[in-house]
């Protein structure tokens, strides 16, 4: 699972940061065919007036050692924030019709946005850049690790690609969208469009990184490093093509029973797997998917939960109910036939398979490194060495790891045994290490192409606006467009019932400057949904994200108001929903977004998510309300009182803000937001802003942090998330009690 991404150099990088999985939006929905009938279901927003306002309180037993207690504690607090949403979407998650599932989920998702517990910031896409690669050339599909397939990518030498033909070839694309062309055609078109113009195309990729690799077992982690490594290095039994469009790859067929819960894949015949050195080790066979899906969930990196309520007896073994493998769900048929069977039917499955957690495992490669299955896994066994470098795993992928330096260069080379060699484009891709703080080199190695694509930051856009490149034109004039959004949402977050005040793994690292006191009515004060909503509402997303893009109107293209994508997917048939007492019809087409609109609308929320002209959740703030803000600040006040917490000028809830203090875009993003919400709440609301040093400090303040006890702030602004599948249930599964990304909110 996991894309959950950091955005440690999201301001200053074009292509390292968009996690696994998630793409560029394509013209067309990601819609799940489904029957032509409609539905007729009932809902479950009930319109009630709000109950009277209830502390929390957590049992004195329970706080006695709270990291003990973890889970029961945040059991608690998560029924307390999160109750309406976690009953609409456990509703939504046990619907199997895709359509009135769809509905469900976006009924669920207005709750969650209505509990204020996370702070939807912006899309990750949209911004100013220059590229030398050409747009949609490698596969811009919204989910799963197919947007690493660098392979097929079209890359210029020298210049970057003038803005007028980048934009030109995005047109193309489109067109080609529409009409139906098939990949290689339109790949053979740009191709022949970038030599007219007078390119030289590169078999070169080069782009950065700012962190290094957890492990070298991609199905045991669940950062986007490891989805990166695994697209690199192995492969899907489908891969999505240019157009988004599935393909067949390491099976050449499969076939689905007329239930469902059946899928039977013929795998291709030719499939080796190979060392660092690529040295042939062994075909890759049906059995090897069965040990990959076993030692995912042995290993516990996250990967597994993708896995649950989806396949037979997955449940069980997981959770320890069983230690025979043989009653869950898969098996190898013969030598090149996998099965796969389903607890219900599930739509979105073939969608799956672009991700890690299908991935094969060589069986007999892992066991001389070590390895062991079940009850004898243990990677922590002197003889254990999968995964502990580059040399202890094998590859049946397109590319294979040749130099890999810490915190200097990671280089990826093609792989002469992969079945595909010859229509490998990009032969080497490069990994350079930058942690963002020497803003100049960035743009210099783009000009000198050593970048392969740079999204341009404030820092960057003025150099950019201000060098000379020919003709009277800048480097801007020539080269910048503005990007597409993606389908990444980053997102700030409350920590709950905070209790780390320094690093996790550094007591000395990013404290906090709160007295004992100040810590107890922070966590009281966001606790409290009032308190939450008037600092949504109070914050000026598009003055914020200015900071980062330099330019007014591209941060607000650049904001999203909704986790899962407004335009992610729409209705195949027409459904007739129950919202809050009104028998409402969607009709076919309806997108995802606009149903959540609907929800906020029917329980007289604030908030505003939808634009219907533009169809979409981006592009504009529809938080930002100063006199909505105060409104709830003052309920929240009441609340507070009720707990003898006073809040005033002179009493004001301190909110420690960490922020990266060793760039200057990242200095003036956490002075805008702290000048805007203190003036916003007449400095009753005071945001402390806690350096952080340096990148690992920032990435231990929340991204490596593992449990929610760890989180080190109060309001933060550091990750985000691209989806594994197409279901809105691949953002959504991650903020349920016990879910990836509900760490971030300070609990699990």
């Amino acid at each position: 699972m996991k894309k959950f991404l950091s955005l440690l150099l999201a301001a200053v990088l074009l292509c390292s940061l968009v996690a696994c999985g998630g793409g560029n939006n394509s013209s067309t929905p990601n819609s799940q065919p489904t029957s032509s009938t409609g539905s007729d279901v009932s809902g479950t927003g009930d319109g009630e007036e709000p109950e009277a306002y209830q502390p929390l309180e957590i049992p004195e037993e329970l706080l006695e050692d709270p990291v003990a207690n973890w889970d029961e504690i945040s059991s608690l607090v998560a029924d307390y924030t999160m109750s309406d949403f976690n009953e609409a979407y456990a509703d939504a998650k046990a619907e199997t019709d895709v359509d009135v599932r769809l509905v469900k989920m976006a009924v669920a998702e207005a709750k969650l946005l209505e509990s204020g517990v996370m702070a939807i910031g912006s899309n990750g896409g949209v911004n100013y850049a220059i590229n030398h690669q050409a747009p949609h050339t490698v596969p811009s599909v919204m989910w799963g690790g197919d947007i690493y397939k660098y392979q097929t990518a079209l890359i210029v030498k020298g210049d970057p690609i003038a803005a007028e033909d980048y934009l030109h070839i995005r047109e193309m694309w489109n067109d080609a969208n529409t009409a139906g062309t098939d990949a290689a055609t339109y790949l053979a078109d740009v191709e022949s469009y970038l030599t007219g113009q007078g390119y030289t195309l590169s078999d070169t990729y080069n782009t950065t990184f700012s962190t290094t690799y957890v492990t070298w077992d991609p199905l045991a982690d669940s950062h986007a490093e490891s989805t990166v490594q695994r697209a690199f290095g192995s492969m899907s039994m489908v891969q999505y093509d240019v157009m988004n469009v599935a393909q067949p790859a390491l099976a050449e067929s499969w076939n689905i029973s007329d239930d469902g819960l059946t899928y039977t894949f013929h795998l291709r015949d030719d499939i080796k797997w190979v060392d660092q050195q690529g040295r042939e080790v062994a075909p890759l066979v049906a059995d090897d998917f069965v040990a990959g899906m076993q030692h995912v969930c042995d290993a516990g990196g996250g990967l597994e939960d993708l896995l649950r309520g989806i396949i037979v007896g997955i449940d069980d073994y997981i959770d320890g109910v069983t230690d025979d493998f043989s009653t869950v769900g898969i098996k190898a048929v013969d030598e090149h036939t996998v099965e796969y069977t389903l607890q219900t039917a599930t739509p979105y499955f073939m969608t799956e398979f672009t991700y890690s957690h299908l991935a094969p495992l060589c069986r007999s490669w892992y066991e001389s490194m070590g390895g062991k299955f079940g009850a004898d896994f243990d990677s922590a066994a002197e003889d254990y060495r999968f995964g502990t470098g580059p040399d202890t795993v094998v590859f049946c992928g397109p590319y294979l790891p040749t130099n890999i330096t810490e915190k200097a260069q990671m280089t990826w080379e093609a792989n002469p045994s992969y079945y595909d060699a010859e229509n490998v484009r990009i032969k080497t891709i490069n990994y350079w290490y930058n942690d963002g703080s020497d803003v100049v080199k960035t743009f210099e190695d783009l000009k000198n192409d050593k970048l392969t694509g740079l999204g341009l930051n404030a820092s960057t856009l003025e150099i950019a606006q201000n060098e000379d490149y020919a003709d009277g034109k800048t480097w801007f004039d020539q080269f910048a467009y503005v990007t597409e959004s993606g389908s990444g949402t980053f997102l700030g977050s409350f920590n709950l019932y905070r209790q780390a005040y320094a690093n996790y793994n550094d007591e000395t690292a990013v404290v906090s400057p709160k007295s004992d006191e100040d810590k107890d009515r922070t966590r009281a004060a966001l606790l409290d949904q009032n308190f939450r909503l008037a600092l949504l509402h109070g914050w000026d997303r598009a003055s914020w994200r200015t900071q980062s893009t330099g330019n007014e109107e591209l941060a607000k293209l650049s904001i999203r108001n909704t986790f899962v994508p407004g335009n992610f997917s729409s209705l195949t048939k027409d459904v007739t929903f129950d919202i809050n007492g009104t028998e409402t019809t969607f009709p076919t087409g309806t997108w995802y977004g606009e149903i959540v609109q609907a929800q906020l609308e029917a329980d007289g929320s604030k908030m505003n998510v939808w634009d219907d002209e533009t169809k979409t959740t981006d592009t504009f703030d529809g938080y930002y309300n100063v006199e909505a803000a105060k409104e709830y600040f003052e309920a929240a006040k009441s609340d507070l009182a009720q707990q003898g917490i006073e809040i005033s000028a002179e009493n004001p809830i301190y909110i420690d803000l960490p922020y990266t203090d060793y760039t200057t875009a990242g200095q003036n993003v956490a002075n805008a937001w702290k000048q805007n919400i203190e003036e916003v709440f007449d400095g009753e609301v005071i945001m402390n802003l806690v350096p952080t040093g340096n990148s690992d400090n920032g990435g231990n303040v929340q991204f490596y942090a593992e449990m929610g006890y760890e989180m080190n702030y109060d309001w933060y602004f550091s990750s985000g998330w691209n989806p594994d599948y197409g279901d809105a249930s691949s953002y959504l599964d991650t903020i349920v009690p016990g879910g990836y990304m509900v760490k971030i909110l300070g609990i699990y």
